[in-house]
C-alpha cells in the first residue's frame, strides 16, 4: 500500500473542504529559432510554433481535470525572452511581438502567455531597451500577454539603471489605465529617490578620491 488511510483522508479533505487546486499548468517553448531580421517573418514563426506545440493544451488539461477530479485553474505558455529573439529584428517597436503572442494565446484558448521579457540583471542592450519601452503599450492592448524583467541576480547584484527603467515603464502603464499597477507606484518612487541619492553619494566619493 503506497499511502496510508490517514494520508488518503487528508488529501480528500484538502480537495473537498480546503479547495485544493492546481494553480496553473505551463508549457515552456523555446522560440529562439524563430528569430529573423524581418519582424513580420519572426512574429509569424512565433505564432505558428506556439499554436503547433501548445494547441492541445486546453483540451489535455480538461481531460486531466475530469479524469482525476483535480481542479486546474489556469493554462499558460511561457516562451523564450522576446528581447533575445527580437534582437536581430530590424524594427524600433516590439509591440508586433507582443501582439503575435497575444494572437497565439487567444487562438489556442489559454489564459496567459509569458515571455515578453528581458534579462537585464547585468546590463541593458538595445533590444532590452526596445522591449522595456514597449511594455506599457503591450499591457494596455494585449489581453493575455504577461511581461517581466529580471533586474538582479545573486552573482551580478542589482542593475540599478534597469530598476529605474522598470519603474518608468510601470508608471507609464499605470497612467494608461492599468489600475493593477497603481499600488506599486509609492515603492517605485522610493526606489527612484534611493537611486538618485546613491548616485549623488557615489559622485561625491569619486570627487573626494581625486
Amino acid at each position: 500500500m503506497l499511502f496510508s488511510m490517514h494520508e488518503i483522508e487528508h488529501t480528500r479533505e484538502m480537495f473537498e473542504e480546503q479547495n485544493l487546486d492546481v494553480r496553473t499548468i505551463t508549457v515552456g517553448i523555446n522560440i529562439n529559432d524563430c528569430a529573423d531580421p524581418d519582424p513580420q517573418q519572426a512574429t509569424r514563426k512565433i505564432y505558428e510554433k506556439v499554436c503547433n506545440i501548445a494547441g492541445d493544451l486546453v483540451s489535455v488539461v480538461g481531460q486531466i481535470d475530469r479524469e482525476y477530479g483535480i481542479p486546474i485553474v489556469n493554462t499558460r505558455v511561457a516562451v523564450s525572452p522576446i528581447s533575445t529573439v527580437a534582437a536581430s529584428g530590424k524594427t524600433d517597436s516590439y509591440i508586433l511581438y507582443a501582439q503575435a503572442l497575444d494572437r497565439a494565446a487567444q487562438t489556442i484558448g489559454i489564459d496567459y502567455i509569458g515571455g515578453f521579457s528581458a534579462l537585464v540583471h547585468k546590463d541593458i542592450s538595445t533590444s532590452d531597451d526596445l522591449l522595456i519601452r514597449a511594455i506599457p503599450e503591450c499591457l494596455r492592448t494585449c489581453k493575455k500577454v504577461c511581461s517581466s524583467l529580471n533586474l538582479a541576480s545573486s552573482q551580478a547584484g542589482i542593475n540599478m539603471d534597469a530598476v529605474v527603467r522598470t519603474a518608468e515603464a510601470i508608471q507609464k502603464t499605470a497612467k494608461g489605465g492599468n489600475m493593477m499597477l497603481v499600488p506599486s507606484l509609492w515603492y517605485l518612487q522610493t526606489y527612484q529617490k534611493t537611486i538618485h541619492l546613491w548616485r549623488e553619494r557615489s559622485m561625491e566619493e569619486e570627487r573626494e578620491t581625486q
